[in-house]
């Protein structure tokens, strides 16, 4: 009779501690996940604070030298243009 009532109370007790052990295997699972995430969001917050102001440099200074090129190869045409008009020119000689 007493090995009875250890048999069902083992019974019982098996369940539920394998239960509670999978809560908290589950728990500290999602504590763990959660620590990393948050870690990681922090990071590329820091990244993206840090990167966007060289991002914007960068692309400010590539539109400079593109304007530069630009005013470059205008004012080497206006050049060109005006040493065409000396060498022709039969006063010049």
């Amino acid at each position: 009779m007493l090995s009875d009532y250890g048999l069902r109370f083992g019974q019982l007790i098996t369940p539920a501690a394998a239960g509670l052990l999978g809560v908290l295997a589950g728990r500290w699972m999602t504590a763990r996940n959660q620590k990393r995430e948050l870690y990681h969001n922090r990071i590329r917050e820091q990244l993206e604070l840090f990167f966007s102001p060289l991002v914007g440099l960068r692309l400010q200074i590539r539109s400079k030298s593109e304007l530069r090129a630009r005013l470059n190869q205008i004012a080497d045409a206006a050049w060109q243009k005006r040493l065409e008009s000396v060498r022709h020119d039969p006063e010049s000689e």
